[in-house]
C-alpha cells in the first residue's frame, strides 16, 4: 500500500538496524538517499504530498534512528529552520514554493487524490516548518518556544525540513 492506501509499485522499506553513521553529515546524507529511495525526497518526489499517518510515522523512525540523540535533533531543526529563513528572506524560494514541494497545495492534495480528512494535517505540518522557520528570523513565537521545550514537536518540524531540503536540493 502506498502513502494513502493506494498501491504502489515497491514496497515500503522498514527501517534498517544498521549502524547509525558516526558523523552528522553521513547521517544526513543516509537520511536523505532513504527518503529519495521511499519516494519522499529528491527531484522526483517534488509535489507529491508529505505522508500521513503511518506514512510519516515511517518516517519519523527513520529520523530517529539515524539521528538518535533529542538534543542533536533539536539543533538540526533549528539550523535548518534558519536556513529556510534565509532562502525565504533572499526570495530563493517563497512560501508558496514550499508549499507546492512540499504537495501541500489544494491542487497537489486533489491531484494527489489524497482525502479530503488528512489535507489539514498535511497542511498544518508544512505551515509548522514554514512558521517555525519564519520564528527563527525574529527570535521569538509561540512554535519556537514549543521547539525549545517538546521533542515531538522537534522531530515531526525536523522531518519536514528534512524532506523539504531533500526535494528543493534538486
Amino acid at each position: 500500500m502506498g502513502l494513502f492506501g493506494r498501491h504502489r509499485g515497491t514496497p515500503s522499506t522498514a527501517v534498517a538496524p544498521d549502524a547509525v553513521p558516526a558523523t552528522p553529515a553521513e547521517r544526513l546524507a543516509a537520511i536523505s538517499a532513504a527518503l529519495v529511495e521511499r519516494g519522499l525526497g529528491g527531484a522526483a518526489a517534488q509535489g507529491v504530498p508529505l505522508p500521513a499517518g503511518p506514512g510519516f510515522g515511517q518516517v519519523l523512525r527513520l529520523v530517529e534512528h539515524l539521528v538518535p540523540d533529542a538534543g542533536e535533533r533539536r539543533v538540526l531543526c533549528r539550523r535548518m529552520a534558519e536556513d529556510l529563513q534565509s532562502m525565504l528572506r533572499v526570495e530563493a524560494v517563497d512560501v508558496d514554493e514550499v508549499l507546492d514541494v512540499l504537495g501541500a497545495t489544494s491542487a497537489r492534495l486533489a491531484a494527489h487524490q489524497v482525502p479530503r480528512r488528512l489535507w489539514v494535517t498535511v497542511r498544518g505540518a508544512a505551515d509548522d516548518a514554514l512558521g517555525l522557520a519564519r520564528e527563527t528570523g525574529s527570535g521569538e513565537g509561540d512554535l519556537l518556544d514549543r521547539w525549545g521545550r517538546d521533542d515531538a514537536f522537534v522531530l515531526d518540524t525536523l522531518a519536514v525540513l528534512l524532506i523539504v531540503f531533500s526535494r528543493l536540493a534538486v
